[in-house]
């Protein structure tokens, strides 16, 4: 009868073939290293082609094919027993490898279409018979890792003194040997050129085995006789080649397939890359009767094979390895069952039980990857759902680790039933249907909500400061957790939080704090490293070890099911996967693709996931695209990247689902994908070639940044452009990100964002338009170092000389203005106010020259801070007047960091203080931190606070200190001030000592003043360490009172702060007389004199009157 190939999905013209000739195709499908190392799968493949030539196709139902197949009886349930469907499936790719392996070069293949067990005959398709788009993706250029074998016969075989004619026979015998011995192993043979062979192996098909295979290959060239006897091709030939010298050079890597001219003109397959070469190399370094190796062809077989090191290295400087010794490898692979964990799960269920009491719960499971993490908490959840129970998952993932609370969003997305397509108005509507209390369903709650998913927040929320605003949202986030909770017992699900945003982590440090009367069970996965974690509030934490023999051999028999490891293989798969469950299940998988396969495991997880990818076809490409969206993405993005029609992407999506690549879920058109592993996103985006990743991330970045709604983030599009090459364009991206997590207080991303900005734009010739970013980069950065950091920052100096540099290039008053002000804070932080004094002069001129009210403001502030620290005391006090008559709280917001009526404020009360004014200093006190907190700004309250605990030392009220350290301590740690910690610890430290409540702790006080200059600079240090001196003379430790105020004193040298000279001259003369008593009165009636005399030129009428004191005393 005769056979039409070529079907209705491919639309090609059609070849007729008897029966005969599908009977020949059959038996070259059997009679191939595919099929002969399964011959489960070539007896099934056998009998449904021969039952369809019979005409008998209505016959391959299910029940028919497990009792001829399979040995089953008639009892056979289809319904329950999925035997015949899952083996189905392993033909249909052993059939997919077949085509792009040995019978790559065949004209038609058998087929087994999908729903069905009838097969189809395919006729190959060539490059005129394609059709577009997706069929060309096979002959796209791609990567791959390979191995490859360059051989060379030695100069004893080209210069024997005999017969040209000779030579030359017996070089068609070692070609034909070489070929066949390459074959055999599985590879490919590439070219020869003179005295060179070469020969791939990985390539066009992958092996998940490439390494071994190919050394296998070589060493059977060089160890084994070679003798013409045995090739009929040269049949008659009475020389054998006992006497040929073989030199073989073995390396692994990456390569790029493409193609090259044969003789003939015509385009023909081939591979480009350094790894050619460096076989090539090796082969011409190697000794005669040897195979030596390349560094990584010995990394990947090093447990399994005995190598020497020789005195030879390649000119790149890779070291080359000649084999001594090659044994049997093993590897690894993955399963459905968890196995190994019930004593895991017993805990985890007994933590739900108290949850269920409404005892809150912590649980921090930590292991590597593939370790089973996840699926522990999959299985939990599997049960809580049964009994009524809730799940929230935050999921965190590399590409979003610089977006603030991007899990959170999703999480509330999911909960809330957000989709994509959901306008404003239905994003509030389900948010507000999250709303439970009053409270909660205040439009300005749902509006704070609404914030997460790109809505504008009422002009009120907008104008409050960020650190409140973001307070209110983690407030609101924690309300709508609990109140979920409050329905049903809650699993609130953390994956992977070593790629959490630091804002999501902060928050869930918040949510972990709270939640101890709460039906909830914070659930965390976590890689081993991240100790923060283990530090929740009575957390318990679970560190999965990998399973013990007893359990991988449990596994393998799970995974494999009816099919049966050798005692062989299963004592390979447990040695080499160590006890990950994923790498068990996944080399139990291929064992159950290639049941004959003895052993010749791949060594790295890497190259199996490369052969799962191969198994794709033409659909690869989909999973290529996927990966360059992330571990997640959506199904209608790659549709519109990739360019193909709804209904194939479904198909290609499907299988990827059918291949284990990705998690069901992504097949819709407006699904939401997921790979099952990212080490199978790794995969297929490391296959790409870098042009064609550009161009994909070039797509994604336009597409996104065209799309409204909450989806697009700056930094998603910014990092799509850089990976696109596009780097420059990314810049205004990544400015738009950094200034949004700025405004959330999310400084960490911030900051992140702003260097990515300016990375993106470091380039020798910037344009005018690419300067203005580049210096709007500069400006934003040092506002976040100087809030996190503090003013005398190391790093801020460079930021803003760079930036005083663009300002003057691009003629920009307005910004070199406020480039000064940011110089001046550096210097006075660093206590070099006379260079900050000269700054001041220039913010004054440039902010008048702009017209700027608020500038001019900030540039009066700026003269009175450095008139303050340099002891001109009516000077400043008349500057920081000036400030506060110009000070409106209703207009004016911080613009340069810190309010500049709330710093005025409590620096004048410094001046007042030291004039003798006590009680109008208290008054300025307390103005500012009136302002502070009208002005709901984080950094200013800090300044305040740590200002005012300065005068609070000076007044010498510890009850005083105590209470504003304690309060500039919580408030530091609540924002991340670690400029300002060491200070809060200081003045805590004086206040108890000073009172009786605490013994000296010279070390403790030494490192917060040096903690304190580290992130400041030294400014402020002379006082800190007179601070110090005065708690060692009260506890009679004399000699370190001295050294202290010694440490004072050499700043005071150095620098320009001489606000503090007169105290120190009198603290010295105290300890002169404490250490020389009578003795030393007249050298301390000098420093009392000097002190004196140097208050009174200050103005500074307490450090007069305290020095006349002491010299009063001498008398």
């Amino acid at each position: 009868m005769p056979l039409t190939d070529g079907g209705p999905t491919r639309g090609q013209g059609s070849d007729v073939l008897s029966p005969e000739e599908v009977q020949g195709v059959l038996s070259r499908t059997l009679a191939s290293p595919e099929f002969l190392s399964s011959p489960r799968m070539g007896a099934f493949l056998k009998f449904l082609v021969e039952e369809w030539l019979a005409g008998r196709d209505r016959s391959l139902k299910e029940l028919n094919i497990a009792m001829s197949v399979f040995g089953k009886d008639s009892s056979f349930d289809p319904g329950s027993n999925a035997i015949v469907r899952v083996e189905a499936g392993r033909l249909r790719r052993l059939l997919t490898d077949y085509s792009r392996g040995s019978g790559i070069d065949d004209r038609h293949f058998l087929e087994i279409p999908k729903g069905s067990y009838v097969p189809f005959l395919r006729l190959a398709p060539t490059p005129e018979r394609l059709p577009p788009g997706l069929s060309h993706a096979s002959q796209l250029p791609g990567r791959h890792h390979v191995t490859v074998i360059a051989c060379r016969i030695a100069g004893s075989f080209s210069n024997r003194s005999i017969d040209s004619g000779r030579i030359h026979d017996d070089f068609l015998v070692f070609r034909r040997l070489f070929a066949k011995i390459t074959e055999k192993y599985g590879g490919r043979v590439a070219e020869e050129a003179g005295d060179r062979f070469v020969s791939y192996f990985g390539w066009p098909r992958s092996l998940e085995n490439a390494a071994y295979l190919a050394v296998a290959a070589a060493r059977e060239l060089v160890l084994g006789e070679i003798d013409s006897s045995r090739d009929e091709s040269v049949a008659g030939h009475e020389q054998t080649l006992d006497d040929v010298a073989i030199k073989v050079g073995v390396a692994t890597g990456w390569a790029i397939s493409g193609t090259r001219n044969s003789d003939s003109g015509t385009p023909v397959p081939a591979l480009l890359g350094d790894v050619l070469a460096d076989a090539t190399a090796i082969s011409y370094c190697a000794s005669a009767g040897s195979v030596f190796l390349s560094e990584a062809t010995y990394r990947v077989l090093r447990h399994y094979c005995r190598a020497e090191l020789p005195c030879c290295r390649l000119a790149s400087g890779e070291t080359v390895w000649r084999l001594e010794e090659l044994g049997i490898p093993s590897e690894s692979t993955e399963g459905v069952p968890l196995v190994g964990r019930r004593h895991e799960l017993n805990l985890l269920f007994g933590r739900w039980s108290l949850v269920e009491g409404k005892e809150g719960q912590v649980v921090v499971i930590s292991g590597e990857p593939g370790i089973g993490k996840s699926r522990l908490i999959n299985d939990l959840w599997a049960s809580i759902r049964q009994n009524g129970g809730r799940r929230m998952l935050l999921r965190a993932l590399p590409l979003y680790s610089r977006s603030a609370l991007s899990p959170v969003r999703d999480a509330i997305s999911e909960l809330a039933g957000i989709v994509r397509t959901d306008g404003g108005e239905q994003i509030n509507a389900k948010l507000l249907a999250l709303a439970i209390t009053p409270a909660e369903s205040e439009p300005s709650g749902v509006a704070m909500l609404g914030s997460l998913f790109g809505l504008a927040l009422p002009d009120a929320l907008e104008a409050m400061p960020a650190s409140r605003r973001k307070e209110a949202i983690f407030a609101m986030l924690v309300r709508v957790i609990f109140t979920a909770a409050r329905k049903a017992p809650l699993l609130l699900v953390v994956e992977d939080v070593h790629w959490l945003d630091p804002s999501t982590t902060e928050l869930i440090h918040l949510i972990a704090r709270g939640l101890q009367a709460q039906p909830i069970m914070l659930a965390v996965t976590s890689r081993p490293g991240n100790d923060q974690w283990r530090r929740l509030p009575r957390a318990t934490v679970l560190e999965l070890a990998p399973l013990g023999t007893a359990d991988v051999e449990q596994m393998i028999d799970e995974v494999t099911g009816s099919i049966r490891l050798s005692a062989e293989q299963r004592k390979l798969v447990v040695e080499k996967t160590e006890g990950i469950p994923l790498f068990v299940e996944e080399f139990a998988r291929t064992l159950c693709d290639m049941p004959e396969f003895r052993g010749r495991l791949p060594e790295r997880l890497i190259d199996l996931l490369m052969a799962r990818l191969d198994r794709l076809g033409d659909n690869k490409f989909i999973a290529q695209v996927a990966a360059a969206i992330g571990r997640e993405f959506r199904s209608d993005l790659v549709a519109a990247v990739a360019e193909v029609p709804e209904a194939a992407l479904g198909e290609a999506m499907q299988t990827l689902v059918e291949e284990g690549v990705i998690l069901p879920g992504g097949e819709s058109g407006t699904g939401i994908g997921c790979f099952r592993h990212i080490l199978f996103r790794d995969a297929a985006y490391e296959s790409m070639l870098l042009e064609q990743r550009r161009q994909i991330h070039q797509r994604i970045a336009r597409l996104l940044a065209g799309q409204t709604g909450f989806e697009p983030r700056a930094e998603i599009i910014a990092d799509h452009l850089v990976k696109a090459g596009l780097a420059e364009e990314s810049a205004p991206r990544w400015l738009e990100a950094g200034k949004r997590a700025a405004r959330d207080f999310a400084n960490e991303e911030a900051t992140g964002h702003f260097r990515a900005g300016l990375a993106a734009l470091n380039g020798p010739a910037l344009t005018a338009a690419n300067k203005r970013h580049r210096l709007e980069l500069l400006t934003e950065l040092g506002v976040v170092v100087r809030v996190t950091k503090g003013y005398g920052a190391l790093e801020l100096f460079p930021i803003y000389e760079e930036a005083k540099t663009l300002c003057a290039q691009i003629h920009s008053p307005d910004q070199e203005a406020a480039t000064f002000a940011a110089l001046w804070a550096y210097f006075c932080a660093r206590g070099d106010w006379a260079e900050s004094a000269a700054i001041a002069a220039e913010v004054a001129h440039r902010a008048k020259e702009a017209r700027h009210r608020d500038l001019l403001l900030e540039a009066r502030r700026l003269f009175g801070t450095s008139a303050l620290f340099q002891g001109r005391l009516s000077e400043a006090r008349r500057w920081y007047d000036k400030v506060l008559r110009h000070y409106d709280l209703a207009r004016y917001r911080p613009s340069y960091g810190y309010d500049a009526g709330a710093t005025a404020a409590v620096y004048s009360a410094w001046a007042l203080f030291l004039q003798g004014d006590d009680k109008a200093a208290l008054t300025r006190a307390d103005l500012a931190w009136s302002i502070a907190r009208s002005q709901k700004h984080a950094p200013t309250q800090a300044v305040v606070l740590g200002w005012r605990s300065v005068l609070d030392i000076l007044r010498s009220e510890t009850k005083d200190g105590r209470e504003h350290g304690e309060l500039l301590r919580e408030l530091s740690e609540k924002h991340g001030f670690n400029h300002w910690s060491p200070l809060a610890e200081l003045v805590l430290a004086w206040s108890e000592t000073m009172a009786g409540l605490r013994p000296l702790d010279y070390d403790s006080m030494s490192r917060n003043v040096a903690d304190f200059c580290r992130g400041w600079g030294g400014f402020l240090s002379p006082f800190l360490w007179m601070t110090v001196s005065q708690c060692c003379a009260l506890g009679n430790r004399n000699d370190l009172a001295l050294g202290a105020l010694i440490q004072a004193e050499d700043f005071v040298r150095s620098h320009s702060e001489h606000i503090w000279d007169a105290e120190i001259l009198r603290c010295r003369g105290e300890l002169t007389l404490k250490e020389e008593g009578s003795d030393g009165k007249a050298l301390a009636a000098g420093y009392f004199n000097r002190a004196v005399a140097l208050a009174a030129s200050q103005g500074s009428a307490v450090f007069e009157q305290r020095a006349q004191k002491s010299l009063a005393a001498l008398t």
